[in-house]
């Protein structure tokens, strides 16, 4: 193995980690600050607060049980904010070492990992990687799947017409790539 190469490589993963850890930041500062709670950290809440059952129920003590379950879910997700926070200055100190790597070629891998391993793109988990990239000196272009050329094409298709130049040139340097004559 080459040098290059295992930089690429450690580099790629700390973006992963990066984005990895901003998704699930996310989650659980929604989880803490509204009632979007993670589903199975809800499951969990809905089994505690059921499990002990007194021999001679009042309401007063499963309002009790009720309450003590949603105070064990608000610490859990504080706990996971602290971790995930956490992470995240570790994964930006390692970014800040990580200088010989091509920055916007390791970011589009690990995007495409966040695409597979969490169905999808979580676009505000990307804006603020992006951001944390940007505010260590290493800028990223995001790409997002709907582009100019298609919001162009939509909007000549409902003119019904089309100028495949303009909306080539268009993407083209978008991209990039200067586009031949």
């Amino acid at each position: 193995m080459n040098r290059p190469y295992l930089a690429f490589q450690a580099g790629t993963r700390l973006i992963f980690t990066l984005l990895r850890t901003h998704h699930h930041l996310g989650h659980a500062r929604k989880g803490v600050r509204t009632e979007a709670v993670p589903r199975s950290l809800a499951q969990v809440k809905e089994y505690l607060s059921g499990v002990i059952v007194p021999s001679t129920p009042r309401d007063g003590t499963s309002h009790k049980l009720e309450g003590n379950a949603l105070n064990w879910l608000q610490t859990g997700l504080q706990v996971l904010e602290e971790h995930y926070e956490e992470i995240l200055e570790e994964t930006r100190a390692g970014l800040c070492r990580m200088r010989e790597v091509d920055h916007q070629e390791a970011w589009e891998v690990a995007v495409k990992w966040m695409e597979k391993k969490y169905r999808g793109r979580d676009e505000e988990s990307l804006v603020r990687a992006e951001e944390d990239m940007a505010k260590l000196g290493l800028a990223v272009k995001r790409h997002t799947r709907k582009t100019r050329i298609t919001i162009s094409a939509q909007i000549d298709i409902k003119a019904r017409t089309l100028d495949w130049t303009r909306i080539l040139s268009e993407a083209c340097s978008e991209v990039g790539i200067l586009p031949t004559p």
